[in-house]
């Protein structure tokens, strides 16, 4: 007997494929985003200053992209300070 593949058959398990990565990527990606403040640059001159005057304090942090930066909140009041003199 032979066993047959239609559309409806194909879609719904593409479905079923996709509602799994769905749920997996809601449990892997973290749901408390008030830890960190992230900083964007559009000038990279201006991030690679940044980041050496964040090094300069003793300020850890991760860079996200090419012209973003994300600081734990805790060393936000510090960080604004100088992004305000970076972006001057």
């Amino acid at each position: 007997m032979k066993r047959e593949i239609g559309i409806t058959k194909v879609i719904g398990c593409l479905s079923t494929v996709l509602l799994v990565f769905l749920f997996i990527g809601y449990l892997i990606v973290p749901h408390d985003m008030n830890t960190t403040v992230n900083y964007c640059f559009s000038d990279k001159s201006e991030l690679i200053e940044f980041g050496s005057k964040l090094n300069e304090r003793n300020i850890s942090f991760s860079q996200i992209s090419d012209t973003t930066v994300r600081i734990s909140k805790s060393n936000e009041n510090q960080a604004d300070n100088i992004f305000n003199q970076v972006i001057k």
